[in-house]
């Protein structure tokens, strides 16, 4: 082959490697959207993500018209978001601030105001999220905020200092830490130390959907800049060996080398390696959160349940599960969260004991031998032992 036939091949070479090795990114750079509000990721029945496309799950009010929502979706300042009662919604900020909602949950995006439910905030930022009468504000932390149609708002903090205070100026701004709550409406919050069942139960539930939903990586300008280095060395490297091999070859040495690779045309090869498959491993399937909990509702109940000394609890069987640990709490005097259980069943309800009346919330997991699968809504209940009628 003369010197330009040389010359072009190398050429062609080169630029064929460094297109190879920028398109993965510089397409990441051209189809990444403008930044937005995302609804990133749906969760169904606690265990499922839904597909792109799919609808009749979440749900957004916008210009007074409520309308269906999928997965990867745009939303604006002033979308009212809904999710249904078995889907879990997760939503991501330009800034990087991300919101969690459990099912049957609502609020206006901007920060989060006219909130309804339960919800886990990841704040990159300033940012706040706004009940009718209680307000939590945070810069740089990560908090849980429980809210029912009474008003009755639960501020759980994880990370950083949230500052929790009356939209109305009914109290004075309190402060808490990482492991404390608080409970506001209709009485002043005051900060508690929160269970270590409360704990554990919202990082199961936010480590759950971040995996099912993780975070979109995008590329850096750090990125580019080795990418377009990392090119350009290869790019060399093979021209160089390239240049070497033909030179050789044009001396007549392509015997030579074929002896110095170790004899025979499979000498220099690497086989092509499949790693094995143990057929004979079974599938575990998830165990999903139970579902149909009754009695309660999502926020302190207005009503009462009628139960003289005893209520029963049940719920919707899920499948694979051996038995049920059902969770169960009374608010005391205090404002606390007095512990009844955990306790055990293995049909899809329980009878627990009243020892007085008051306001209960529970909550259930299904499990099958050592594994306990996520835990349901948490509902709430005021029982009385007086008869209605």
């Amino acid at each position: 082959m003369n010197t330009f036939g040389h010359s072009w091949l190398y050429r062609v070479i080169a630029w064929l490697v460094i297109f190879a090795m920028l398109s993965p990114v510089l397409a990441g750079c051209a189809t990444r959207p403008p930044p937005t509000i995302r609804l990133d990721g749906i969760v169904v029945d606690g265990r499922q993500v839904a597909r792109y496309g799919e609808q009749g799950l979440v749900w957004v009010e916008r210009g007074g018209v409520s309308i269906p929502v999928s997965v990867g979706m745009a939303l604006r300042t002033g979308d009212r978001v809904r999710t249904g009662p078995n889907a879990e919604a997760v939503i991501r900020y330009p800034s990087g601030s991300e919101l969690l909602m459990r099912p049957n949950s609502s609020g206006t995006l901007g920060s989060f105001t006219e909130f309804l439910g339960e919800v886990f905030v990841k704040v990159k930022g300033a940012f706040a999220v706004e009940t009718t009468f209680v307000r939590a504000v945070a810069k740089g932390t990560a908090f849980m905020v429980r809210s029912g149609t009474t008003g009755t708002t639960t501020v759980v903090v994880f990370e950083g200092t949230v500052d929790v205070d009356s939209t109305r100026g009914a109290w004075a701004t309190i402060s808490l830490r990482p492991g404390t709550m608080a409970i506001a409406h209709p009485t002043p919050p005051q900060s508690m130390p929160t269970s270590a069942e409360e704990l554990q139960r919202t990082r199961d539930w936010v480590e759950r959907l971040e995996r099912l939903v993780p975070p979109e990586t995008g590329v850096s300008g750090a990125g580019v800049a080795a990418g377009v280095g990392i090119a350009a060395i290869l790019a060399a490297i093979l021209i160089s060996r390239d240049k070497d091999k033909g030179d050789r070859g044009d001396r007549g040495d392509r015997g030579d080398r074929g002896s110095k690779a170790g004899g025979g045309a499979t000498g220099g090869a690497y086989p092509s390696r499949t790693p094995p498959t143990d057929s004979t491993t079974p599938k575990r399937t998830p165990l999903a959160a139970p579902g149909g909990l009754t009695p309660g509702s999502i926020g302190r109940s207005s009503g009462s349940t009628y139960c003289p000394g005893k209520v029963i609890l049940s719920w919707n069987p899920v499948s694979s599960a051996g038995d049920y640990v059902i969770n169960v709490e009374k608010l005391t005097q205090s404002n606390a969260w007095q512990r009844i259980g955990p306790t055990s069943s293995i049909p899809t309800n329980t009878s627990i004991s009243i020892g007085a009346d008051g306001t209960y919330r529970w909550w259930v997991q299904a499990r099958s031998g050592n594994d306990v699968g996520p835990p349901s809504q948490v509902l709430y209940f005021y029982c009385t032992s007086t008869y209605l009628r």
